[in-house]
């Protein structure tokens, strides 16, 4: 009678839990594939008289990328024979306004699926937006609960809504195609990959500068436009305030240990190496003088890098007495020529992109204390010292050259 009470009793808990896992929903909560507007790229830009829409008023600009799901191939859409077309799979959906928030939800009223942006990959800010500050969007940013922490980021020279325009070379999506762009640049050190999180962690430290790979488009003649990545913006106080060349990114990169490998090619005596780079050791180090005032901190660099011969345009003798050492200089004195570009751009724009008051903080906060109040005249004053040693591990397949005429280089 017991057992036979336990079975009535467990079946009655069993059906109860069940009715708990039921799939039905309100409708307003329902979010089926048909019924939201999946945006895979965002670009913000300042309002003007150049891109201002039809009846809208304010101060911002956003353009959504959003994917047409029924254009892919079995997508259910009569329209899916026209997969091929790039122009097809997307669908710019433009809004202005004053707020970002308000606006994204009030995308309804041109779309008939809400905005979802879970799936965003990347955000491009305009130029002329991103020198006004973007302070008041990353807290819409980080707020919301589809927004994701990793998503790229990502300026504009020109407005980020003619970039997200542009049709890809590869890839299905022009936002997927930016997004790829920005991540393989590390393989390079043609710019850095950053984050959402990455950017407001560099804003919310200390006094230290923030950067944001820059991008732009151009065209041969008739021949499409594409994106291309073209340096870095440096921001301070959440707003640009210039930008590093390409030169200048690559020797913020191998201070800020963000290169993976990089390519270059260096001049030594009647011959051209090209060199890969294949290992990095970096290391700064600051010390601080009293005695000397605003003058008193000294920043070291020293850098220890590994490289292989790529290519040898010239006729130079790798069994030469000395000529790997010739070799290994010539590198280690163009690795630190691109530091010091960089160090002299970042003192121009009175920036802090190395991170010298954010090692401070952290490791000396003693020294920070006594300095943190009057950091702009500490930062002017600061004494950079460069070492470089550059180690040349390898030189490919060959030893000879296989140019054996002379060749002269300036």
């Amino acid at each position: 009678m017991k057992n036979g009470c336990k079975r009535i009793l467990l079946l009655f808990i069993l059906c109860a839990v069940c009715a708990t896992f039921s799939g039905c929903m309100p409708e307003h909560s329902k979010r089926e594939l048909n019924s939201i507007a999946i945006v895979m790229g965002l670009g913000l830009d300042r309002a003007t008289e150049e891109n201002r829409i039809p009846f809208e008023t304010g101060k911002l600009h956003v353009t959504a990328q959003v994917v047409r799901t029924g254009s892919f191939p079995g997508g259910g859409s009569k329209n899916s024979g026209a997969a091929g077309a790039a122009d097809a799979m997307y669908w710019n959906l433009e809004m202005a306004g004053d707020d970002i928030f308000p606006l994204l939800r009030g995308s309804v009223k041109q779309s008939n699926r809400n905005l979802y942006i879970s799936h965003n990959q990347v955000i491009v800010f305009g130029e002329a937006l991103a020198r006004d500050g973007l302070a008041p969007f990353m807290d819409y940013f980080f707020r919301e609960r589809e927004m994701r922490y990793n998503v790229l980021l990502a300026v504009s020279e020109k407005p980020a809504k003619d970039l997200l325009h542009i049709s890809p070379g590869l890839e299905i999506l022009p936002a997927q195609e930016i997004a790829k762009l920005l991540k393989i640049q590390a393989q390079n050190a043609e710019a850095p990959t950053i984050s959402l999180f990455d950017f407001a962690v560099d804003m919310k430290s200390a006094q230290k500068a923030a950067v944001i790979p820059l991008i732009n488009a151009r065209s041969s003649g008739e021949e499409t436009e594409t994106v291309y990545v073209d340096g870095c913006a440096v921001f301070r106080d959440w707003k640009m305030v210039g930008k590093l060349n390409g030169t200048q990114t690559r020797g913020y990169l191998w201070m800020a240990g963000d290169i993976q490998s990089t390519v270059f090619t260096v001049p030594v005596k009647d011959a051209r190496f090209s060199l890969t780079v294949t290992g990095k050791k970096g290391k700064m180090t600051v010390d601080f003088d009293p005695a000397k005032g605003y003058e008193g901190l000294s920043v070291s660099f020293r850098i220890s890098a590994d490289a292989v011969v790529g290519h040898i345009d010239g006729t130079f003798d790798l069994h030469q007495k000395d000529g790997l050492e010739a070799i290994q200089q010539a590198c280690g004195s163009f690795i630190a020529s691109e530091i010091c570009d960089a160090i002299d751009q970042s003192r121009k724009l009175d920036s802090d992109i190395f991170g010298v008051s954010e090692y401070l903080s952290r490791y000396a906060p003693e020294i920070w204390e006594g300095v943190q109040g009057e950091w702009e005249r500490y930062f002017t004053g600061i004494t950079y010292k460069v070492s470089v040693k550059a180690n040349v591990r390898r030189t490919g397949s060959l030893v000879d050259p296989v140019l054996k005429e002379s060749a002269q280089y300036e």
